[in-house]
C-alpha cells in the first residue's frame, strides 16, 4: 500500500508486436458494486499499466461496469474498483463472454451456485469490495471520471483480430493497493486472430439460444459463433411453415445491437453449425438470393469496429459515445419447409451404417477421428 505499490513488479510482457502498453489484464476480473442496489459485477476489460500506481481501463460503453462506474461521477465520486489477475476458470468465463450474466445478476452468486456453496472472498482494506480467494494478483483503487483524468491508452490486439484502435485517451485506475500471493502466476489471456480449426467454449453463444427459446420458438438445436466478432450460424429443426422468419423477427434488430455488423446463417438440423464447411455447404446448396436474405438496419456503438472510418471513433468523456450505422444480414440456408421432405437426399451413410462399419473394422480406425 501507500509507497510501496509498483506495478512494474510483476514482470507483465507485451502480448503482441504493435500493443504500446504492457496489459497486466487481459483475462482478468473487474469488479465493482452499484451504488444504488449494491449488486457486484465482475466484468472482463483490458487493464494496461501506465505507471507505478497507474492502470488504464478500457471499457465498451453501457457495459455493466461502464454502467456502475458513471452511477458513481454522477454522485460526484470516483468509482472504487479491484481487478483480480488470474483466477479459477469459472469466475473468469462468468467474467468475460462464455456465460453472461444480466445486470443485476452477480457473477459471485453464479460461481456460488456453480460451486453449490457461498464463494470465497476477501474483502479489499481500501474499498471494501470483494476479490476471489483463489486470485494470485489483486489490485484495488479507484476510477476518476473523464472530466478528472484521462490518460494515453493503446494500440491493443482485440479478439476481433485486430487492434482495436490507436493511441488515445482512456479512463484510469488510481491503485491504492495491491495483493498478492507469493511467487503469484501472472495469468494471461490474450486475444489472437480467431481463426482456428477447433472451436473453443467461447463459439456457444446461450445468450441468443436463451433469448430464442424465451420467445418460444421451438426446434433451436444451438447458436454457435463461427468468426468473431459477428458471423453466427443458428440451427434450427424446422417443425412448421414460416419457423425460420420466426426465429429471424427474434433476432431482430440484430441480436446485440450495441456491437458492430452482423451475420446471422440459419440452417437446419442435420448440419453441424460447429463445422465452417457445413455451413458454407449449406449456403451453397440451399440458399437462394432472392427470397433468403434478410437485411435489419441497426445502430451500433462499440470501439473496437474495424469498420469505424478513420477519424468517427468516440472516446470515454462521451456519454453513450458516437453511435453508426451497422446492419445485420441474415441468411436463411435451410430447406424449403413446404416441400423438405422431396428435397434431393443427402448422399451420406448413415450414422448406424458408420458405426457398424467403425465396430467391424475397429482395428483399421484406432487413432483416427470418427467417421
Amino acid at each position: 500500500m501507500g509507497d510501496e505499490v509498483d506495478l512494474f513488479k510483476f514482470p507483465t510482457p507485451k502480448w503482441h508486436d504493435k500493443d504500446l502498453d504492457r496489459y497486466i489484464g487481459t483475462g482478468v476480473c473487474v469488479i465493482q458494486k452499484d451504488p444504488d442496489t449494491g449488486f457486484v459485477n465482475s466484468g472482463s476489460y483490458r487493464v494496461a499499466i501506465h505507471d507505478k500506481t497507474t492502470c488504464c481501463v478500457f471499457m465498451e460503453p453501457d457495459r455493466d461496469g461502464d454502467v456502475i462506474r458513471r452511477k458513481h461521477w454522477s454522485r460526484g465520486e470516483k468509482c472504487p474498483v479491484v481487478v483480480s489477475v488470474g483466477q479459477e476458470p469459472i469466475l473468469t468465463m462468468l467474467s468475460g463472454t462464455v456465460y453472461q450474466c444480466d445486470y443485476g445478476t452477480s457473477e459471485f452468486d453464479v460461481a456460488g451456485y456453480l460451486h453449490k456453496a457461498p464463494y470465497p472472498v476477501v474483502r479489499g482494506r481500501v474499498t471494501g469490495l470483494p476479490m476471489p480467494a483463489t486470485a494470485e494478483i489483486v489490485i484495488e483503487g479507484f476510477i476518476p471520471s473523464p472530466e478528472e483524468r484521462l490518460e494515453p491508452e493503446g494500440p491493443f490486439g482485440e479478439w476481433t483480430g485486430y487492434y482495436g484502435h490507436g493511441r488515445r485517451p482512456e479512463t484510469v485506475i488510481e491503485v491504492a493497493a495491491i495483493y498478492h500471493r507469493d511467487d503469484p502466476i501472472l495469468f494471461g489471456l490474450p486475444p489472437t486472430r480467431h481463426i482456428r480449426a477447433y472451436k473453443g467454449m467461447t463459439s456457444v453463444d446461450l445468450g441468443t439460444k436463451a433469448r430464442l427459446e424465451k420467445a418460444g420458438i421451438p426446434g433451436i438445436q444451438g447458436v454457435v459463433t463461427l468468426a468473431l466478432p459477428g458471423f453466427k450460424a443458428v440451427s434450427i429443426k424446422q417443425m412448421y411453415e414460416g419457423h425460420v422468419e420466426d426465429v429471424i423477427r427474434v433476432l431482430e434488430p440484430g441480436g446485440d445491437q450495441n456491437r458492430g455488423n452482423r451475420l446471422w446463417v440459419i440452417v437446419d438440423d442435420d448440419i453441424d453449425n460447429f463445422n465452417t464447411e457445413e455451413v458454407h455447404w449449406a449456403m451453397a446448396t440451399r440458399f437462394v438470393p432472392e427470397h433468403g436474405v434478410t437485411i435489419i438496419p441497426g445502430t451500433a456503438v462499440w470501439q473496437l469496429d474495424p469498420r469505424i472510418p478513420p477519424g468517427e471513433s468516440s472516446d470515454p468523456s462521451q456519454n453513450g459515445r458516437v453511435a453508426y450505422s451497422a446492419h445485420n444480414m441474415v441468411i436463411n440456408a435451410c430447406l424449403p419447409y413446404p416441400w423438405k421432405d422431396q428435397f434431393p437426399m443427402v448422399n451420406m451413410n448413415s450414422r448406424e451404417l458408420r458405426a457398424a462399419t467403425e465396430q467391424k473394422w475397429k482395428s483399421l480406425f484406432e487413432g483416427t477421428a470418427p467417421l
